[in-house]
Order: structure tokens, then sequence, then C-alpha cells
């Protein structure tokens, strides 16, 4: 296949994909004129770094313009800083763990039951994870998390890091963009990073969490 006709599959697929075989066959047969069989119709694309991939979901009010200013004009500066010593950059976020069980299957002539929780009481944790040493602060509870503890934590770093430039970057949830989280916020000297409506999820902590809990 000529580097002419490569390029062509690469610009074709990227522009519309095709659901299924069949329709990538039928759209390499319009791209290049000719068809190939089904077998090596798959060993060519894969050659070519073409594989299937999972469609995903997007709000349908995103605004990627703001997202975009907010990565270039905000994040990616506070990230180079945070690399280069400047500040103490966090990423905040709070994770709802439900205490019940998760069912799995075991070799049995009956099927077994074992006693577990309802699944009405979580475990609650706001964490802050440090960009640069991947340290994670969190304070935790059965309750609920309220904007009482991310001004908890807003206290705790400011005296972890005292002396130093504190940036947060948050989401818009109503406990972390409320006027007591700001007003703290505004006093500790530590300017909070809210991220733009919308955007991706962090779950930055949840992930964290887990990876703790197995190494203990």
């Amino acid at each position: 296949m000529s580097l002419k006709i490569c390029r062509r599959n690469r610009e074709g697929f990227r522009g519309e994909p095709s659901e299924n075989s069949v329709g990538s066959q039928g759209k390499d047969q319009k791209l290049n004129g000719h068809r190939k069989g089904c077998i090596t119709h798959w060993k060519v694309y894969e050659k070519k770094g073409l594989k299937t991939r999972a469609v995903g979901f997007l709000p349908s009010k995103v605004d990627p313009e703001k997202q975009k200013t907010f990565l270039v004009d905000v994040l990616f500066p506070a990230i180079q800083a945070a690399k280069s010593g400047i500040i103490e950059l966090f990423f905040l976020d709070a994770s709802h763990f439900v205490q019940g069980g998760v069912p799995s299957r075991v070799w049995s002539k009956v099927r077994m039951w074992v006693k577990t929780g309802s699944g009405r009481k979580r475990f609650n944790v706001l964490g802050s994870l440090n960009f640069v040493t991947k340290c994670v602060e969190t304070i935790a509870n059965e309750t609920y998390i309220t904007s009482t503890e991310v001004v908890e934590m807003l206290e705790k770093l400011a005296v972890k890091y005292s002396g130093k430039i504190i940036k947060i970057v948050l989401d818009n949830a109503r406990y972390q963009r409320c006027e007591l989280v700001i007003t703290k916020a505004r006093e500790l000297g530590i300017e909070l990073l809210f991220l733009p409506t919308y955007s991706p999820n962090l779950n930055l902590i949840e992930r964290v969490w887990k990876f703790v809990k197995t190494r203990v």
C-alpha cells in the first residue's frame, strides 16, 4: 500500500469512523478503489495503528473552547510552576465509597449467601493530591462531605506547606464553590482554580485511595 493511500485511509477514518468491519471495508473500497478480504483488511489497518475504540460521551452543554482556554491559560502554567518548585499544586476531590458487598462466583452445588451491609452507609474521603510529590492528604467521615471539610483541608494544607504558594484545582460542586470556602482560601492565601463547567470529572482521589488500600 502506498504512502499516499495510507495517509488517505487515516484521514478518512479520523473524520468519519465506521461502526463495524463491513462498513470499514466499504470505506476502504471508496478511498482506495479496491476491496480487501476481511482478514487482510484487519491486518492492514492494525499495522497502520487503526483499531476499534469505545465511543465516549460528552455532556450536551460542554464548552470545548472554555476548557481549552482553562488548560492553556491556567492549568498548564500552574503545572510548569509546580514542576519548577515555584508553587505547590494540588488536585482536590471527594469520593464516596458504599459500605456494601461485591458479589463474586464460587464453585458450589447451591447458591451461597453472605451477610453484608445494606449499602446505605458510605465512607466519604475528601482528598488533595500533590501534583509533583504525589503525596495525598485526606479527611474522611461516614456522614457527609461539606464545605466544613473543605475548609478543614485548606487549613491543613496551609499549615503543612506554610510559607509556600498553594494552588488547588477543584470542580464546581456547591460545597466547594461556596462563600465560606472562597473566603477561607482568600484568608489563607490559597488560590482556587475551578474547572470549567461540565469538565471531565477528576476521579483522582478515588483511584489513589484504591491504590493505597491495596498496599496497606
